[in-house]
């Protein structure tokens, strides 16, 4: 079996979350989407509850899911339709859900 480091896990997590957090704020109406949010989630939290994470490896973590979010709102937001103008509220849903997840989890 092999053993990833504290940083590897929270790489993996911010990744889930990341991605969730961007369907999530993208196309929350969307049932195709929703289940995307909730497989991601599912597998952050996962890795997310198998440890005690201290409030630096929380912030590392807030901050690089909130980077991958940003980065697949950007790359996804004229495919999906909608104005590049748009990017900064989608991307403050985003982050609203980054923190809400961290928060529930912890």
């Amino acid at each position: 079996m092999k053993y990833l480091s504290r940083k590897s896990e929270l790489d993996n997590i911010a990744a889930f979350l990341g991605n969730a957090a961007a369907h999530a704020a993208l196309l929350p109406e969307d049932s195709f989407a929703q289940k995307e949010v909730s497989m991601y989630s599912s597998d952050a939290s996962g890795i997310f509850l198998s440890k005690h994470w201290n409030e630096k490896e929380l912030s590392y973590l807030r901050n690089k899911a909130f980077a991958r979010a940003k980065s697949e709102i950007k790359r996804r937001i004229v495919r999906y339709g909608f104005e590049e103008k748009h990017l900064e509220k989608f991307v403050k849903v985003a982050e609203e859900y980054i923190v809400a997840f961290i928060t529930q989890a912890k």
